[in-house]
């Protein structure tokens, strides 16, 4: 074995072993191989690039980490989310079943057609409220609406013409799709409710709702005066976790998929 300054040369069988001592504390050498009857500038050369293979490896190891690690990542998000908006489903369709809408849509958004909508709206809700009674169950509610669409009908019809508009108008009763919207203290989740539903000319302008059973239709959208008796009849039919939903707290739960499978209106 030969000894040069600062470097120690090693044979073992075909190869050397070269190690250059650091010299500073706390610091080790790295060993490298290199091949017999190849000059030292060539052997360094070698050297150099596996030592470039090496760092490219470590870090195509770690991108596939990072990769693999954001993949599971977002397969668990994944899950979580659709386990959420299938707890969503349910709950959205145990208050469908539970509840009936009034939906009026007005033929544009220009400001005589909204009046109109308004207009019609008033005239039905007195109509309904004298059909209805006191205390109807959700059955009796829609009974009642569906024997008297014609009378309804002809209402829509005959505050349109005292109003000299000749635009159609249609009263159905049915499954209507809802957006989510924020009404008093309530958030009610996007989805298909069973409603009575009054479209004038296109339908093409800003809607008006509320709630026929349990009885939560306001007159001033704006602002909201709540019907307690309703709001009692609301608390009593559904479940906690149904009623909880919709309560404004409440509204976040369904902004997430709103944005993903939800509609305006």
């Amino acid at each position: 074995m030969k000894k040069g300054k600062g470097i120690k040369t090693i044979f073992s069988g075909n190869t050397h072993v070269i190690r250059k001592e650091k010299r500073q504390a706390g610091q080790t050498g790295r060993a490298c191989y290199i091949k017999r009857g190849q000059s030292m500038s060539q052997n360094m050369k070698r050297v150099g690039e596996d030592g470039k293979t090496r760092k490219n490896f470590r870090k195509k190891l770690k991108n596939q980490i990072a990769w693999i690690t954001g993949l599971c990542a977002g397969l668990l998000v994944l899950v979580f989310m659709t386990g959420m908006h299938r707890e969503e489903v349910k709950i959205q369709q145990e208050i469908a079943a539970c509840v009936v809408r009034f939906h009026v849509k007005a033929n544009s958004d220009r400001k005589q057609d909204q009046e109109n909508k308004l207009a019609v709206r008033d005239a039905l809700l007195e109509k309904m409220e004298a059909l209805l009674g006191e205390n109807p169950d959700r059955q009796k509610t829609e009974e009642i609406l569906r024997e008297n669409l014609p009378q309804l009908q002809l209402c829509a019809e005959e505050v349109l013409q005292t109003r000299d508009c000749d635009q159609p108008v249609e009263v159905t009763f049915g499954e209507a799709w809802f957006p989510q919207k924020t009404y008093g203290e309530y958030t009610f989740p996007s989805g298909e409710y069973e409603a009575l539903n009054v479209t004038i000319g296109g339908g093409a302008g800003h809607n008006w709702w509320c709630m026929v059973y349990p009885s939560l239709c306001f007159p001033d959208a704006l602002h909201p005066v709540p019907d307690e008796e309703g709001e009692q009849e609301l608390e009593t039919i559904l479940s906690d976790e149904a009623y909880d939903s919709i309560l404004r707290h409440g509204k976040l739960r369904f902004s997430f998929f709103l944005a993903i499978f939800g509609h305006s209106g």
